[in-house]
C-alpha cells in the first residue's frame, strides 16, 4: 500500500514553485493464520506534475538526472502523524508499525 505522508513547497533557481509530494510505500504480509507487521517498503517523491525527484539533503530535492535543484521553502504540510495513527487503528491486534 502506497500512501501520502507530506507535501513540501519547493522552488527553483529560476523561481519557479512547485509541490513535492512525499509517498511511502508499505509492504503488507498476509496470512490466514498469522498476523505480520506493515513494513516500510520505500519513500518516493514526485513533483506536482508527476517527475521524479530524489531527495539529496533535507532542505534540498534535485531531479533523477542532477539537472534541477529545488529548495524548500519552509513551508511543509506533515501528514504522517495521523496517517500513522489511522493504520495502527486498523492493524491487526497486537500488531506493531515499523
Amino acid at each position: 500500500m502506497t500512501i501520502v505522508t507530506g507535501c513540501f513547497h519547493v522552488v527553483d533557481a529560476n523561481g519557479n514553485e512547485s509541490t513535492v509530494t512525499e509517498y511511502m510505500t508499505y509492504l503488507v504480509r498476509v496470512s490466514t493464520t498469522k498476523s505480520y507487521s506493515p513494513m516500510l517498503g520505500g519513500i518516493m517523491y514526485y513533483l506536482s506534475d508527476g517527475t521524479g525527484v530524489r531527495r539529496t539533503c533535507a532542505n534540498y530535492f534535485a531531479s533523477e538526472n542532477g539537472a534541477k535543484r529545488f529548495f524548500v521553502t519552509g513551508k511543509r504540510q506533515q501528514q504522517a502523524a495521523t496517517t500513522l495513527a489511522n493504520m495502527q487503528s486498523t492493524a491487526p491486534a497486537g500488531a506493531q508499525l515499523q
